[in-house]
């Protein structure tokens, strides 16, 4: 056997070397060029898919691959304007306008940004020339009234009016603007301009790009487009490919070959010639080591027999050896997973068991109280007793059965939440409406104690069981409203950040001690059980309600007492 795989393993080695220079001096001489342009494609087309729209990701693209790339709005205009652009508020106008200033040349002849930061501040007046588009205003000439100072993109303007004006763009609806400039956003004089503004051949196939969509009867760009430029003797490769609402630009460098394979040719054949010495002397090492893999595997199949699967075989090869150390470390794994699933199963089951425990005597405990009052009321009952008495243990009996269907009914609903067959149904709802409906009832109760209900419910969507976000608000509010001292406020509210809503339920009131913030979503617990309450079963049903919706919720003090919160995502 060792004699056998030490020369398959030699052979195999050398003709691999050696094939594969001889493959490589080919492709260097015939398809190099081809290759590299293709790999340039499949590397532009794969980072274009992988980017998510951010310009975090667009930089850290440019300095580790080289790319340039940006996401472009419906117009054209680059969709991240932070860091370069104007906001203008327009007379007649129901929104104000972002004006992108790498778009822009001032008369002074530089950039928009160098000039802009002696002449442009907030409150200037100004006139506004603007291209109309169905997908809203398209800024090309900003003069201020108060200065002799323009900024113009050059690009579009030579198109539409220029010395090149193009016929064809004469039926473009344009609109001059009067307005005020309610915000400015440039980086600071000597500072460098934020990314990709600072790269202006880049920036230019963008205005290239927008000045072709505004093009009467052009249509929109349905498929992805791949062409070739040269800017400043280099060549480069521009990708446009249209997305949702927009366009996604890159763009990258195609660096000359022609020199480098013809630097390459010498260093290739001295190369070619090493390596064959290489391979020669990689195939005698590879023949007299070949018998070490097997005092390991024997040591780990050892450790095997002695129940220890802490120590795993590497796979170096397809051969019998590797398929060896393949099924050894199959084997292992597959006994190690056994014999870890059934020391789970038997902590599971512990638990499951002590759970029931705990379950069967927390429901023991529940019922034994009402069941005493009920036996008290039948055997005061079963005696001649005053008429205008029994309606009193009449109700008292009809109470403590409620109370224990209450009891049984939420216990069944928690049972089911938590067995994982109850199907949640989630839609967008009106977060506001939501709100208002669970406040609705405790109302006059907060009348009747003299307690302050605020509720700030913004117009806000969210996505979730509104009927179930019903309960969960319901149930904060009603332990809100039994811990807050007379004349004391209970605040509701909803704030939405980053695609998630958190919406709080605050009282004032004693803060709950650490041990009872641990514990109080767990079923049957009460911070004060001497004070009586609930069945101790409603923030439990709370807790699995937001874990079906996926929430993060809990408890914490504030300065002026408790507060109870959970978030939902925006619908």
């Amino acid at each position: 056997m060792k004699r056998r795989l030490s020369w398959k393993l030699f052979a195999f080695t050398f003709v691999l070397f050696a094939g594969f220079l001889l493959l490589i001096s080919a492709v260097q001489t015939l398809f190099f060029r081809q290759f590299y342009l293709a790999s340039k494609t499949n590397a532009l087309r794969e980072q274009a898919a992988a980017y998510d729209g951010t310009r975090a990701s667009a930089q850290t693209l440019f300095q580790s691959e080289g790319i340039w790339i940006a996401q472009l709005d419906a117009t054209g205009t680059i969709s991240d304007l932070s860091g370069d652009c104007l906001t203008v508020r327009l007379e007649g106008a129901t929104e104000e306008v972002q004006i992108p200033l790498y778009a822009m040349v001032s008369t002074f002849g530089e950039s928009a940004e160098q000039s802009g930061q002696v002449f442009l501040s907030v409150g200037e007046g100004l006139t506004l020339d603007v291209v109309e588009t169905e997908y809203g205003l398209l800024p090309y000439i900003l003069t201020l009234q108060d200065a002799q100072f323009t900024l113009i993109n050059t690009t579009l303007a030579d198109r539409l009016h220029g010395a090149n004006a193009d016929p064809a763009y004469g039926t473009v609806s344009t609109r001059c603007y009067h307005g005020v400039i309610t915000g400015v956003d440039m980086p600071a004089q000597g500072t460098a301009l934020p990314y990709p503004f600072q790269e202006r051949g880049f920036l230019q196939q963008i205005l290239t790009f927008q000045v072709e969509l505004l093009r009467p009867g052009q249509e929109p760009l349905q498929t992805e487009r791949l062409t070739n430029i040269t800017l400043d003797s280099v060549e480069y490769q521009v990708l446009i490919r249209p997305i949702d609402d927009g366009y996604l630009v890159a763009m990258v460098s195609l660096q000359p070959v022609g020199e480098a394979m013809d630097s390459l040719r010498p260093f290739t054949a001295l190369f070619f010639a090493a390596a064959l010495l290489l391979a020669l002397l990689a195939a005698w090492v590879y023949s007299h080591w070949l018998a070490r893999p097997l005092h390991r595997y024997s040591r780990v199949t050892s450790q095997m027999a002695r129940l220890d699967f802490s120590e795993t075989l590497p796979v170096r090869s397809q051969d019998e050896l590797g398929q060896l150390a393949a099924n050894i470390n199959s084997l292992s794994g597959q006994l190690k997973g056994h014999i870890d699933r059934l020391e789970n199963e038997l902590e599971q089951e512990k638990q499951l068991e002590q759970t029931r425990k705990t379950f069967i005597s927390n429901v023991s405990h529940e019922l034994k109280t009402p069941l005493a009052v009920m036996k008290s009321c039948l055997t005061i009952l079963e005696d001649d007793i005053a008429p205008e008495k029994r309606d009193y243990y009449f109700a008292s009996l009809q109470s403590q059965i409620d109370g224990m269907t209450e009891l049984v009914m939420e216990m069944l609903e928690l049972s089911k939440m938590e067995s994982g067959a109850y199907r949640l149904e989630t839609a967008p709802f009106d977060l506001t409406e939501i709100m208002e409906e669970a406040c609705g009832p405790f109302r006059d109760l907060c009348v009747e104690k003299r307690l302050h209900l605020m509720v700030q419910a913004p117009d806000l969507t969210a996505l979730g069981s509104g009927k179930l976000i019903v309960r969960v608000l319901s149930n904060f509010l009603s332990n809100a409203v039994r811990h807050t001292p007379e004349g004391g406020t209970i605040g509701v509210s909803a704030v939405a950040a980053h695609g998630a809503i958190t919406v709080r339920v605050e009282n004032q009131g004693e803060p709950l001690p650490d041990e009872a913030q641990k514990h109080v979503f767990e079923q049957f617990y009460r911070v004060h059980p001497e004070k009586g309450g609930g069945s101790g079963l409603g923030l439990a049903i709370c807790k699995a309600i937001l874990e079906l919706h996926g929430s993060a919720y809990g408890v914490e003090n504030t300065d002026t007492g408790v507060c109870f919160f959970f978030t939902l995502p925006e619908g």
